[in-house]
């Protein structure tokens, strides 16, 4: 495969760090609880604009088939977004796709929107989200309850090609009385869930049939009658509403030739982008494609992304040597790092008009391979095998071996030894930065304590605040200043598995997001005074066990703080 870089500045991608493992317990406890923490505070990160969704890729497909739905039906999009965004639940099950939206109807507004969605992401993704969207696109223009089988029907009609190819031969076999033609200007479904399924499928075949005989606008237009549909439909078809099942079914008599119903080949090639939660510039990917909704159609009508995080799929990351976030892959071409909307779209143009190599096929992200046992390690003597993630259909491309069958497929993790002279790692800054790193962080930590800056409440709260910022400035520019080199991270090799926690460089990352160093150190600072207040409370007590522990603990506290940098100035006791 070929590998290409971009001229990107250093923040526009995220390293994978071979030393992500020696970080103290502190710093772990803190990208734990960090997505707490900037729950606090103002999120920078918007959601997309009409829908949220915690996977992006579900919000990004709802607002495309919004656009797409509106422009169907009216000729235009909407022409502002929803008063609130619609949140999307996703459940996880094994069952089939479906969807459930709601929403309510009061003095000519459509309001109260909620979505979940269940399934495989492929279904949800080209199935259910188009449906449920039109659905709410529809009840926008309308602002009214439509009959079902039109909703359904029309709603239907932004399935994906498989799905209509089902429900049109599900309609074929259908056979609606026509002395039992209520259902036809029913507001409500069927008790019966197969009487369900036939509405269903009937109403898409007939919404497909009356859009070869009128336009979109015309069958919007007769959805506006509501439950006077069958005094309306003559005046728009010039035929009577009950006639319309018969009509249908003959036109519909004869079985497509790909009856047999097989996946249809995508002639979109397929964009695969590596990211991650913590990666800030994955982060900025992702809301850039939720805001800015020119750049989202453009990038889903010309390309089928294939969304892959490295913590979810770590073995196949490992397999195909992910190592910068976010990753992106098109045919034979690899590059890293994201800066805006308009140097993606120059690379992904670039690497279009340019030949490819045959692509390495990439292992389906749902596939899980085991590990091996320590009993089925080599024992020691024998040539240690380097770690392997290899799936039927994604072996690497530089292997001339035949991919093993799906039974002998093994992941095999070797034991690293701790000799100098077999060290997988050169030797780099990081060492002793982490090192240096440990009482930095520990010291962030406790300065906002009351009274250990000042004699009072008021100057040792906001003393350890001021401290707390100075501290997380002198953090970052260490940062920056002792990251791995390059060197050290050639001496990691394509073969190690990725440890974790992260490296502390993507620990700033998040730190960035949303400015958060200010909001982390008040709520250290907080922290402290409520502590420092327990403590009070508990040496003005009567118990006097109470009381000897509240001195035992401040004692330890300030022995602590006096090991790692003694004070100039004393609490007052």
């Amino acid at each position: 495969m070929l590998s290409s870089h971009f001229p990107l500045p250093p923040h526009c991608s995220c390293r994978l760090s071979a030393f992500q493992g020696q970080h103290n317990r502190l710093g772990w406890t803190l990208l734990r609880w960090l997505p707490l923490l900037l729950t606090l505070g103002h999120s920078n990160i918007a959601p997309a604009q009409n829908f949220v969704c915690t996977d992006c890729r579900f919000s990004a497909a709802a607002e495309t088939a919004r656009l797409h739905s509106a422009s169907f039906w009216s000729g235009r999009p909407l022409p502002g977004h929803w008063s609130s965004p619609c949140p999307i639940s996703i459940q996880a099950t094994c069952g089939p796709a479906n969807g459930c939206t709601r929403f309510q109807f009061a003095n000519g507004e459509v309001f109260g929107w909620s979505m979940t969605v269940s399934g495989g992401h492929d279904a949800v993704l080209g199935d259910v989200i188009p449906h449920e969207v039109d659905h709410m696109v529809r009840a926008t223009l309308l602002r009214r309850p439509l009959v079902r089988w039109l909703d359904e029907g029309c709603a239907a009609q932004f399935e994906s090609e498989r799905s209509r190819l089902q429900l049109k031969a599900t309609a074929r076999n259908c056979d609606f009385d026509p002395r039992l033609a209520g259902w036809l200007t029913s507001m409500r479904y069927p008790a019966d869930p197969v009487a369900t399924q036939r509405l269903y499928a009937v109403g898409f075949a007939c919404v497909e049939y009356l859009l070869t005989l009128q336009t979109p606008a015309t069958l919007l237009e007769l959805q506006r009658a509501g439950p006077e549909i069958a005094t309306r439909f003559p005046e728009l078809y010039g035929f009577p509403l009950p006639d319309l099942p018969k009509r249908c079914r003959s036109a519909n008599s004869r079985p497509a030739p790909d009856a047999d119903i097989t996946p249809l080949a995508t002639e979109r090639p397929r964009l695969t982008i590596w990211t991650a939660d913590w990666c800030g510039p994955c982060q900025t990917l992702k809301r850039d494609l939720n805001r800015e909704s020119e750049f989202r159609e453009w990038l889903t009508t010309r390309y089928e992304p294939n969304w892959l995080d490295v913590d979810q799929q770590a073995a196949l990351a490992d397999a195909h040597g992910v190592r910068e976030l976010p990753r992106f892959e098109l045919g034979g071409h690899i590059w890293t790092g994201y800066l805006n909307p308009d140097q993606l779209q120059q690379q992904l143009e670039a690497f279009s008009a340019a030949p490819t190599s045959p692509p390495t096929p990439l292992a389906k992200p749902s596939q899980v391979l085991p590990l091996i046992k320590p009993a089925d390690l080599p024992p020691p003597g024998d040539s240690p095998l380097a770690p392997q993630q290899i799936a039927p259909d994604a072996a690497p491309a530089s292997s001339n071996e035949q991919p093993p069958s799906p039974a002998s497929v093994r992941t095999v993790v070797p034991q690293t030894s701790t000799s100098a002279d077999n060290s997988p790692f050169t030797k780099s800054r990081t060492g002793w930065f982490q090192r240096l790193f440990a009482p930095v962080s520990l010291i962030s930590s406790l300065l906002p304590l009351l009274g250990l800056v000042g004699g009072t409440a008021v100057t040792g709260g906001f003393g350890g605040i001021l401290l707390s910022l100075l501290l997380n400035r002198w953090k970052r520019r260490l940062l920056q200043t002792n990251s791995p080199t390059e060197e050290s991270w050639e001496g990691a090799g394509a073969t190690t598995r990725l440890p974790f926690p992260r490296h502390l460089d993507e620990a700033r990352e998040l730190l960035r997001l949303r400015q958060s160093e200010g909001r982390v150190a008040v709520l250290d600072a907080l922290r402290g005074m409520v502590l420092d207040d327990e403590l009070q409370r508990l040496d003005e007590s009567s118990d006097q066990t109470a009381r000897a522990v509240a001195t035992q603990l401040r004692d330890l506290i300030d022995q602590r703080i006096d090991s790692i940098a003694p004070l100039t100035t004393r609490p007052a006791v």
